[in-house]
């Protein structure tokens, strides 16, 4: 009950108080409350000056509308949990199979029967009881609502050290325009919400590369192994793919490092890629990955790349956000961002993707 209680109270931070629905492009005014960028801008209609704050009434010289993407994640993540109304137990019924629905499955985001659990569609699926799942999205919840009030109090606070220094409404207006420029970085536990298990795709691997049983590990050999030349195995590049691509939604996976020294590249790569021959390292060649070596990394664009980060990644983890056309690798254990490739539609299935020279690499 009481872990019901804190995530509708989570609920009521992600409503705006004026359409009473969760936020739709959230925007944060000068006094520190979030709106949907619609509602205020439809309150605030016909006014040249003197703009009030629906909620506490305080007065705002100008409209100034601040993007809010704390905001917008921490909506996106709520509905996401496709938790229905609060329902008598015999009314919250699967669908399908009349049964309660006491588990919900991390893999599709949703609340499932013990029936559904072992069907073929949720039978490799992540489920667990609702209880569960309710308790751990609010503490993932609670660190979103954490991490927008610092948010908030770091903006109020560099808002007013500039309003000391300057007294002009176009001193103002400048501090904001700065403000709304800050890039903020997706905190760990928001990217790695999204974690999937990948396997390696033994039938896209070059024959030099040797897999473990399970399909988790792969390091180079100096021995070619004698396989069937297939259409989707790679034979000149040292490559290989992992056994599921993705058409739609966000996913995130991570890759061990097992020895210093050789090469690597991690990331992803469209089915077209060429496997029998030369492509181009890079998005327009169908592969967006970092590449490490000797110490040095950079990521495969047209041209490279270099990256300096803080901290040598032993263990890299990789985001893919397919509608959003984004893929982001981080520094695993610090999540430190290494690259995130400029946003632009995807329109191929993507496979994760992996090179190896003198490399052994591990799936966690």
């Amino acid at each position: 009950m009481a872990a019901a209680a804190q995530l509708g109270s989570l609920q009521e931070e992600a409503t705006c108080s004026i359409c009473l629905e969760y936020f739709s492009d959230p925007v944060m005014i000068d006094c520190g409350h979030n709106f949907c960028r619609s509602c205020i801008t439809q309150s605030w209609e016909g006014r040249d000056g003197n703009f009030p704050c629906p909620e506490c009434r305080e007065i705002s010289p100008g409209k100034n509308l601040r993007p809010n993407r704390l905001v917008g994640n921490m909506v996106e993540m709520l509905k996401q949990l496709h938790l229905p109304p609060v329902k008598p137990p015999e009314e919250n019924l699967c669908e399908k199979h009349e049964q309660a629905q006491l588990l919900f499955c991390a893999e599709d985001q949703r609340m499932i029967c013990w029936v559904c659990r072992e069907s073929k569609e949720h039978k490799t699926h992540s489920a667990s009881p609702i209880e569960e799942a309710a308790e751990e999205h609010k503490v993932k919840l609670q660190e979103w609502l954490r991490l927008l009030k610092k948010e908030e109090g770091y903006f109020l606070e560099s808002k007013l050290k500039e309003e000391e220094q300057y007294t002009t409404m176009r001193d103002v207006r400048s501090t904001l325009s700065r403000c709304n420029n800050v890039k903020i970085q997706c905190p760990e536990m928001v990217v790695k919400s999204y974690k999937v298990m990948v396997t390696l795709d033994p039938d896209t691997a070059h024959p030099e590369l040797l897999l473990s049983e399970g399909g988790r590990r792969v390091r180079q050999t100096d021995t070619a192994q004698r396989l069937p030349d297939t259409p989707k195995r790679f034979t000149f590049y040292s490559c290989l793919l992992g056994s599921e691509g993705f058409t739609s939604g966000k996913r995130y996976w991570e890759v061990q490092l097992l020895q210093e020294g050789g090469e690597w590249e991690v990331g992803v790569a469209a089915e077209s890629v060429d496997r029998k021959g030369l492509f181009t390292w890079s998005p327009e060649g169908g592969v967006w990955a970092v590449q490490g070596w000797e110490g040095q990394y950079s990521a495969l664009t047209s041209p490279e790349t270099p990256l300096s980060p803080h901290e040598k990644p032993l263990k890299l983890g990789v985001y893919l956000d397919y509608e959003g056309g984004r893929l982001s690798l981080y520094n695993a254990d610090s999540m430190e961002l290494l690259y995130s490739f400029p946003q632009a539609p995807f329109t191929q299935r993507l496979f994760p993707y992996f090179y190896l020279n003198g490399a052994e690499l591990r799936l966690v």
